[in-house]
């Protein structure tokens, strides 16, 4: 099963004036999934894919809302931190609604490739 991991942005300022939404989405795919060597970057994601890496022992530290078991898997995702995103527009429940899109695109490819 893909995992969905919600991060809240809060690495930017909302008191110097940037307008953003309420944080990241991302799927976490296992090694042992039939997408994790499948090409991703073109999903029909909000603002396309903005984050693609295979979780290792160094990058995982980046990621403190995540835990050991991860190494290994391939984490994907988006932002909402684009030029029209606000916080009205992306609660954490869209961020939510959108990754749970995401987890649905990854899983529609890999049965249109069996």
């Amino acid at each position: 099963m893909l995992e969905i991991i919600l991060k809240e942005n809060t690495w930017l300022s909302r008191s110097i004036g940037m307008t953003f939404g309420w944080g990241n989405g991302y799927v976490l795919i296992p090694a042992d999934h039939k997408a994790f060597n499948m090409n991703l970057d073109n999903l029909s994601i909000h603002g396309g894919i903005t984050f693609n890496e295979i979780l290792n022992e160094e990058n995982i530290e980046a990621h403190d809302y995540l835990n050991t078991e991860a190494i290994g898997s391939r984490m994907i995702g988006f932002d909402t931190c684009h030029m029209s995103d606000t916080l009205e527009k992306w609660p954490k429940t869209e961020v939510f609604k959108e990754a749970k899109e995401l987890r649905k695109e990854i899983n529609k490819l890999v049965e249109e490739s069996e």
